[in-house]
């Protein structure tokens, strides 16, 4: 028996052990993308239905771009601003509807707008006096809870649209940015709130 013949069967077993490697490794990322694909995803059925506000929940991340005597003064009332909004965030629903409706109550109030879902992006269109607005949440479930996240970014963006669309919007903003740099301030900053489905 040659030497080559000898190490032959031992080759092959080796062949097949790398390969048996790579076909299980393969299954086990395919495994892993379903599983992560299956629990992370938002559906329109999860949305459909009347949800309410954890007024608890609020949790408000402020980027670099905010001037930290403005941090401090968001930090110190946004106490006092859950505990005087509580009740009426406890009140407030928002109900989504099959066909991309949706409806938010609050304070004996109700206003009609319109939602739609792209991957984890929710869009909620509203109208405010007379002017019309879009803006995109992130949205993550578990179970019977959701959690909006809210991008500055997008409020400067809708800012902005409401800004070319309403010239008196412009002006308003321009008072209550006081000549700061919007986009800078946007920057890292975000607000989420928990809903919890009735």
């Amino acid at each position: 028996m040659s030497r080559k013949s000898v190490h032959s069967p031992i080759r092959l077993i080796n062949l097949i052990n790398k390969k048996m490697k790579k076909v299980i490794a393969g299954i086990a990322a395919l495994a892993v993308l379903f599983v992560v694909a299956s629990c992370g995803g938002v559906s329109e059925g999860d949305l459909v239905g009347k949800w309410s506000v954890d007024p608890s929940s609020v949790e408000i991340t402020m980027g670099d771009g905010i001037p930290s005597e403005m941090k401090k003064m968001v930090k110190e009332g946004q106490k006092e601003m859950e505990q005087e909004a509580s009740e009426d965030l406890k009140a407030a629903t928002i109900e989504f509807k099959e066909g991309g409706k949706l409806v938010i109550s609050a304070e004996g109030e109700s206003q009609e707008g319109t939602w739609s879902l792209d991957g984890e992006d929710l869009t909620i269109g509203m109208e405010q006096g007379g002017v019309k607005g879009e803006i995109t949440v992130q949205v993550e479930m578990d179970g019977d809870n959701m959690t909006a996240t809210l991008q500055a970014t997008e409020i400067v963006k809708a800012i902005k649209k409401a800004m070319k669309d309403e010239p008196r919007a412009g002006e308003m903003i321009e008072r209550m940015t006081d000549g700061m740099d919007m986009d800078k301030m946007a920057e890292g900053t975000s607000i989420s709130i928990t809903f919890n489905k009735k």
